[in-house]
């Protein structure tokens, strides 16, 4: 625990009080506790269909912030850590956010964080960005290609509020061989998922988004 920041030891004394990394994590999540009791027995169902890893995220100054997540059962996994940050450009969470932020926020991010490369497949081109972002506000739904991370891929949505503005976004995420068969169910499950906690969150579809009554 003092390894990794969550523990500080007084060197005179030998006794231990909270560290730096315990407060980050503590104030990455407590804001959250309401959408996250909200998201996760959805998130759980999601979970349980695939058997993958189900994650949730926020917008934090220019990057996807980890605030939740329900882990895979089984032994080879994707796991995240709570109160970690990843670029919005290389990961499917942070591109379902950017698809959504205003131009000049989208811009303001860019030109301070820049593409920095992460794998041979993280988009490192602006024009690239833009078109895929484009996609994903057309489709309702972001992949993560091995951008983040080698061998790993993920699905995510954005999860929206009142206003209809991103409040969130949520991912499922698996080892590459795994996740690549059934893409397109997966995709499908977690745009719908994403979609069932925006309607609890108070969202309301544009009319051209309202699928048709049957008659």
């Amino acid at each position: 625990l003092e390894h990794c920041g969550y523990l500080t030891q007084n060197r005179g004394s030998g006794l231990y009080s909270l560290g730096e990394r315990f407060f980050t994590l503590a104030n990455s999540t407590l804001p959250h506790q309401r959408l996250i009791s909200i998201a996760r027995p959805y998130m759980h169902s999601l979970m349980l269909t695939f058997a993958e890893s189900v994650n949730l995220g926020v917008y934090d100054d220019g990057m996807v912030a980890h605030i939740f997540a329900i882990d895979s059962p089984r032994p080879y996994r994707v796991t995240a850590t709570i109160g970690n940050r990843a670029h919005l450009h290389s990961t499917g969470m942070g591109k379902a956010i950017a698809a959504h932020l205003a131009s000049s926020e989208l811009e303001r991010v860019l030109l301070r964080l820049g593409l920095p490369s992460r794998t041979p497949n993280t988009i490192t081109s602006i024009d690239a960005l833009r078109e895929e972002l484009a996609r994903i506000r057309e489709s309702g739904v972001s992949h993560d290609n091995q951008e983040d991370v080698e061998g790993v891929e993920c699905f995510a949505a954005p999860i929206l509020g009142t206003n209809g503005a991103v409040v969130a976004s949520m991912s499922i995420s698996g080892p590459s061989v795994r996740m690549r068969g059934q893409a397109v169910a997966l995709q499908d499950a977690v745009r719908e998922t994403a979609r069932r906690i925006s309607f609890v969150l108070g969202w309301i579809p544009a009319r051209s988004e309202t699928p048709a009554a049957s008659v």
